[in-house]
């Protein structure tokens, strides 16, 4: 479909999408599929050239997929057809229910609207049906004093605005010098051969288990953080500009900042409290919590300086007091007679109606 849109492009400027049943009587494979799953690489298809021309220097020129990707997968929407039955996998166009590991039931209000079947670099098979439900977000009263400032760390992952940071284990770090040995193996098989590609699954898993520690440390903090406070608030740091650092790329990577804030952007929502970020540009750092005196001369290595009024300051623990100080004041400024006040983000994304909210607290 892509080489045909392509083609066609190419010759008239003009973008035209070929229908997937056009290649069935070519390729008879593509009759052992469910219609629905062909329908969705067209609609897939049709947004990369949306991205394409929305923005050609992020997205690029749509690429054809290759078998040599870390991820496979697929996506159907034969809702009619997927569900569970007896702890089993129904699933379009198999006859066969499919054994699985079943993380947790399908509540029976939910609707099931699709399924991504995808395959990992280490050979697991894992299925994420996506499901459509009624849900009323809470309203609940939201105090600015329960509230908490994070500043980015390249070492401790985060200072709060009481000089907490998480014990937070630098995961491929510890992991890196086994890495490096098992990888060095690699390079010097014969590639293709059965030592290769043993050895190859052998190097997947070891990145397999640090994405998995990674991620567990992750959900099992921003999930102790939402239930804690009522308002958090970061900096709104251009994490990808950042990574591209020789000497900050890999600490960078290691931590995945990034995805710590996502995962506080929907956690934060669904329980109906307040996720901010701060503008980049804020001084958070150089500004002195105290008296408000702005140090111009504080370079990026210096973490305790002595402000004109006198008061020794830590850093980290400064910038995250005034980022949570300035989120409270964007929060006041934005919230005009009583109205509800969501992450603007989660909003757009959720499209959710406006919530009463009651804000107390300093």
């Amino acid at each position: 479909m892509l080489s045909d849109s392509k083609d066609y492009y190419f010759a008239t400027d003009i973008v035209q999408i070929p229908y997937p049943s056009k290649y069935k009587n070519e390729f008879s494979f593509l009759k052992e599929i469910d219609s629905m799953a062909l329908i969705q690489e067209e609609l897939n298809l049709i947004q990369a050239f949306k991205n394409y021309f929305k923005n050609p220097s992020h997205f690029g020129f749509p690429k054809f997929k290759s078998k040599k990707n870390v991820k496979q997968s697929f996506t159907t929407q034969q809702y009619a057809t997927i569900r569970i039955e007896d702890g089993k996998l129904r699933m379009p166009k198999v006859k066969d229910l499919i054994k699985i590991k079943l993380h947790r039931q399908i509540p029976e209000n939910h609707k099931i609207k699709c399924a991504t079947i995808s395959k990992t670099s280490t050979g697991k098979y894992f299925v994420s049906i996506l499901t459509e439900f009624e849900f009323d977000l809470p309203a609940p009263i939201l105090d600015t004093e329960n509230s908490l400032g994070l500043d980015y760390s390249q070492t401790r992952f985060f200072v709060d605005n009481q000089n907490r940071n998480p014990k937070f284990e630098k995961f491929f770090k510890k992991s890196e010098n086994r890495l490096v040995k098992e990888q060095r193996r690699l390079s010097h098989m014969t590639f293709g051969s059965s030592n290769y590609l043993k050895q190859k699954l052998k190097v997947a898993k070891m990145y397999e288990k640090i994405a998995n520690q990674r991620k567990d440390f992750l959900h099992n903090l921003s999930t102790k953080l939402a239930n804690q406070y009522d308002m958090i608030f970061v900096e709104d740091l251009n994490l990808r500009n950042m990574s591209k650092a020789l000497k900050l790329g890999k600490n960078l990577m290691d931590n995945s900042f990034g995805m710590f804030r996502e995962m506080l952007t929907y956690k934060m929502f669904v329980r109906g409290k307040i996720f901010e970020k701060i503008p980049w540009n804020y001084p958070s750092s150089k500004l002195c919590h105290h008296c408000g005196t702005v140090n111009q001369n504080l370079s990026l290595g210096e973490m305790n300086w002595t402000c004109e009024c006198g008061t020794t300051i830590n850093r980290d623990e400064n910038a995250a007091q005034n980022i949570r100080s300035q989120g409270i004041l964007q929060i006041k400024n934005r919230c005009n007679n009583g109205d509800r006040l969501l992450n603007l983000a989660a909003t757009a994304a959720l499209k959710s109606k406006p919530r009463p909210l009651q804000v107390v607290g300093g």
